[in-house]
């Protein structure tokens, strides 16, 4: 997948990350449990912030207290014998400057809040580049204990950054690489974007998948969500609840649930909803273009006016619907090629089966060629 660098989304959350550490205040970034690693990575590499990077690694079982745990790896020591406090890290030319990032786990993170709430008020007295800044990356279960943002903290939660605009570039770069007929690439950008939503590496592996599993994408959701956990313990959960798995995320101004949890838990029709809006994006248009073609072709034989079932009356050739095309080849026995004949039957059934909301499945594949282009009288 490429870099986080350079998908919109991500790089405006690095930058709003970085400023937050440049100004000198510190960071509790809430991320989802999966693939998150390249994000703190673009993080620390920023050049926004300018500060050198000391790794801390948490462990469940850890038994120190967080603050003599930052002692022992770091080596920062207080002054004139005072114990051990926030402030005597907050003014240690030791770590002077530096983001001071760990990892923190659930059953850590009360100790480590009580620990930022201290340091954020010991902070204060130092000016901003000079204080050693902690980088807290948790995750959505501890969403809920969040401490207040104040002068020297801030809370950075990953929700609702990314955009379709996000993933259509991460689908496209992968759809390019994956190869494949132009159509066959745009489908499967679209059915990536509309399917993967906000799960960016979801995108990338679905736009990098066969044609064939795009059209039929539940098994593929299956074996991905139960890779993730997706698939034990979690019906009738709270909306709260799925959010903290990362189960349902913020895109495109509401909550969506992901793809391979509506698959895992008998809500495959929502799935192949998505799938039918996918088909709809690229397949109508180009429906169109289509039609145009075949009226440039056998315009002058087309008998007008031409009277709807609903009674309204077309006057003008490019007026004509695909199927009142259909109609007056089959039924009033407009002369065209047999190319033309088998492209607006194909044309009008496509079209048929969006309007009533219906994806076309594995027979798409057959069908694209009649999008290619236009043909011959």
């Amino acid at each position: 997948m490429i870099s986080w660098q350079e998908i919109p989304g991500s790089r405006t959350f690095i930058s709003s990350v970085s400023r937050s550490l440049a100004d000198g205040r510190n960071v509790i970034l809430v991320v989802p449990s999966h693939d998150f690693d390249g994000l703190v990575e673009s993080i620390q590499h920023s050049e926004e912030h300018g500060r050198q990077w000391n790794w801390i690694w948490e462990v469940s079982e850890q038994s120190l207290e967080p603050l003599h745990q930052l002692q022992s790896i770091t080596g920062f020591q207080q002054s004139n014998d005072e114990p051990l406090s926030a402030h005597a890290l907050a003014s240690s030319e030791l770590v002077r400057g530096q983001v001071l990032a760990v990892r923190v786990t659930a059953e850590r993170w009360p100790m480590w809040k009580q620990l930022v709430v201290r340091y954020e008020n010991a902070c204060r007295a130092v000016q901003p580049f000079h204080r050693p800044l902690l980088f807290l990356v948790v995750g959505r279960d501890c969403l809920a204990t969040m401490p207040r943002e104040d002068v020297c903290l801030t809370v950075h939660n990953w929700a609702g950054a990314v955009s379709s605009l996000d993933a259509q570039i991460v689908a496209e770069s992968s759809a390019r690489v994956s190869g494949g007929s132009r159509l066959v690439r745009s489908l499967s950008v679209s059915i990536a974007v509309e399917i993967g939503l906000w799960d960016l590496e979801l995108c990338h592996q679905l736009s990098q998948a066969n044609v064939n599993v795009l059209l039929s994408p539940i098994a593929f959701l299956k074996e991905y969500g139960s890779r993730r956990g997706m698939d034990s313990g979690i019906a009738d959960l709270a909306a709260t609840d799925l959010f903290r798995l990362s189960l349902i995320d913020h895109y495109s101004g509401k909550l969506e649930p992901h793809s391979a949890y509506l698959a895992l838990h008998g809500l495959e029709a929502r799935v192949m909803h998505r799938l039918w809006k996918a088909e709809m994006r690229l397949l109508l248009p180009l429906i169109e273009e289509r039609r145009l073609d075949v009226i440039d072709v056998i315009g002058p034989r087309l008998r007008l006016p031409h009277t709807t079932v609903d009674g309204e009356t077309l006057t003008s050739a490019d007026e004509l619907e695909i199927g009142h095309v259909y109609h007056q080849i089959t039924a009033l026995g407009i002369k065209c090629s047999l190319a033309i004949r088998q492209q607006v039957t194909v044309l009008r059934g496509m079209r048929n089966r969006l309007a009533h909301t219906r994806p076309i499945g594995i027979e798409l594949i057959g069908m694209l060629s009649c999008l290619e282009g236009h043909s011959d009288v």
